[in-house]
Order: structure tokens, then C-alpha cells, then sequence
């Protein structure tokens, strides 16, 4: 029988596409008869059926992670029951959220062969301290005191790597899945097989919905790219992730603020300028970034904008 792989990598948008994605693309390299299978949350699904459509996906639909730690807790360990029910001969977690780790944590207590992120401590003794009302709030909102790993180098993820002199060249997703995972000889590859919009004209993608107070003044910024005829697309986070990456593969420039947009543009080859506010830009190694701890004069960022637009 040949063997069953697998990856979980649940949480947030950008992670499930630039750590999750790569390493199931790994898996199947690795294993090239092996059956790997994905589990994710929610619009993750898009990432993998683009980006490895020939890996199974089971997903955990949105909405299903409840808030409340007792429900979560039931709607994961049905969850376990379904992964336990597919025999899979290695379960690898990738994910550091307390409820993928928990999971985790379940899986290898009840005998599978998980490796992996997990949580510190046994699922027993989680129950009993909710039951007794002992349960520290950290234990279950700090990484640092609830998780631990089979990586025995995952402990440099906790480090502030990126101030360093030789951060790594592909950012957070090299750090962890190199360094942090030991996968070495990973391609890193977040490849999305994204068909792009029709336009009459070029444009760039704009998102910087929730950016920091203080960080640009939107209004004055539309103003300005409309004064200079720079045709954009704004990327909200209510519109589908399958027409937001389809708005970024098509556009010239994406100008983001920290978010998963930055990781949609890697995955269809769409250069990136950064507005950084507070975020160090060395930790995703985006192609253009403002400056650190600096608002963004609008009309500085819009000629920056026109000139990158006209080199290339």
C-alpha cells in the first residue's frame, strides 16, 4: 500500500500559502508515490487546489473554529476522529496556533506518527485545569509556553531572526521551513495557477484596508494616483481570495501593507512595494519598501509609484 502524508497548516491566509503550500509541494517531491494530503481552514482550500491540485484537501470550513476554547476543543477532536479513521503513515503539523497543536498533541497521544508542532503538555491535563478553572489564559495565547516540536531547531522560531546581518534571502518562509523545520533542501515554491482579469489598461493592486493610524493618508493617496492617471484595483477583504489573487496577478504593482496580499503577489510574480509602518521588511523581503517607523507622505509614494511603473 503506498503511504498516506499528512501536512497541516490551518491558520492565517499568508501562512497557509507561503509556509503550507511549499511544503506540501515538498511532500510530494519527497514522496512522488505517496498520497499527501492537506488539512486546512476555510478560503486556504484556493492555495492548494492552484498551487498542488494533485494533493487531496481536507478542510475545516469557515466559521468551524469556534472562539470559545470548549468548543473549539470538540470541533478538533472530531476532527482528530476523521484523521485517525484515514490511517495516514506520517501526519506532519506545520501550524504554531494553539488548535492545530492541540490536535497535534491528541493525534501522537493516541499512537500516530505525527512529527512536527505540538502542544506542550498533555490534552488530560488541558481538560483537568478547564475543569478546576486553573487554566492560565498564556497557556493557551502564548507560543512560547504551549508549544514545543520534534524539530529540535524549532526553537530559533522564537528568536528575532531577522535582525541579524545575513537575514535570509525568501524571508520568513526560508526561516521557517529551512532553518526552523530542517526541510534544507526545500524549493520554496508558492507557484499559484492564477488566471489574471481582462483590463484596457494597466494597473496596480491596492491594499491597505487596516493599515496603522497614522501610517497614510488614504484619501490624499487616491487623490494623487488619480491626478497622475495611475489606474489601481483595491483589494478588500471582503471580496472572494480567488478574485483578489486574480487582481494581483494581473497587476504591474502591488503596494500593501503587511498582510497575505504580499504572499498572493510572490505566488503569481507580481512585484511588491511594502508600506512598512512599524513591520521590519526584512522578515518577508519584499521587492520595494518604505522606510521603517515612518508615515508615508502620499505624494512622495505616488511618484515612487509612477517611477516603477515607467522602469518597467
Amino acid at each position: 500500500m503506498s503511504e498516506k502524508i499528512l501536512v497541516i497548516r490551518m491558520a492565517e491566509q499568508g501562512d497557509a500559502l507561503a509556509i503550507g503550500l511549499p511544503a506540501v509541494k515538498y511532500f510530494q517531491k519527497r514522496y512522488p508515490h505517496a498520497q499527501i494530503t492537506v488539512l486546512t481552514y476555510g478560503e486556504n482550500k484556493v492555495f492548494f487546489e492552484k498551487g498542488a491540485p494533485h494533493a487531496r484537501v481536507m478542510q475545516l470550513p469557515q466559521g468551524a473554529w469556534p472562539d470559545n476554547i470548549v468548543a473549539a476543543m470538540e470541533q478538533f477532536l472530531g476532527l482528530a476522529e476523521e484523521v485517525v479513521a484515514e490511517n495516514f503513515s506520517l501526519i506532519v503539523n506545520l501550524d504554531t496556533a494553539f488548535m492545530p497543536c492541540f490536535l497535534a498533541r491528541f493525534l501522537k497521544d493516541a499512537g500516530e506518527p505525527v512529527e512536527g508542532n505540538l502542544l506542550a503538555f498533555s490534552v488530560a491535563e488541558l481538560i483537568e485545569e478547564l475543569q478546576q478553572e486553573t487554566l492560565s489564559p498564556v497557556k493557551v495565547s502564548e507560543a512560547e509556553t504551549y508549544l514545543q516540536s520534534t524539530w529540535l531547531t524549532f526553537g530559533q522560531w522564537f528568536t528575532q531572526w531577522w535582525d541579524t546581518d545575513a537575514p535570509p534571502q525568501q524571508g520568513y518562509p526560508e526561516y521557517f521551513l529551512k532553518r526552523c523545520c530542517g526541510f534544507s533542501d526545500i524549493d520554496l515554491d508558492m507557484t499559484l495557477n492564477v488566471t489574471g482579469i481582462a483590463s484596457d489598461k494597466p494597473y496596480i493592486a491596492v491594499s491597505i484596508e487596516g493599515a496603522e493610524d497614522g501610517l497614510l493618508d488614504h484619501s490624499a493617496f487616491f487623490n494623487m494616483l488619480d491626478l497622475h492617471k495611475v489606474e489601481y484595483k483595491v483589494l478588500s477583504q471582503n471580496t472572494p481570495v480567488t478574485k483578489r489573487l486574480e487582481i494581483v496577478s494581473s497587476a504591474e504593482l502591488l503596494v500593501t501593507i503587511p498582510s497575505a496580499s504580499q504572499w498572493y503577489a510572490v505566488a503569481t510574480h507580481t512585484p511588491t512595494l511594502l508600506l512598512a509602518g512599524t513591520f521590519d521588511p526584512r522578515i518577508t523581503m519584499p521587492d520595494y519598501a518604505t522606510t521603517v517607523n515612518q508615515p508615508v507622505d502620499a505624494g512622495v509614494l505616488v511618484n515612487d509609484i509612477v517611477e516603477l511603473l515607467e522602469a518597467s
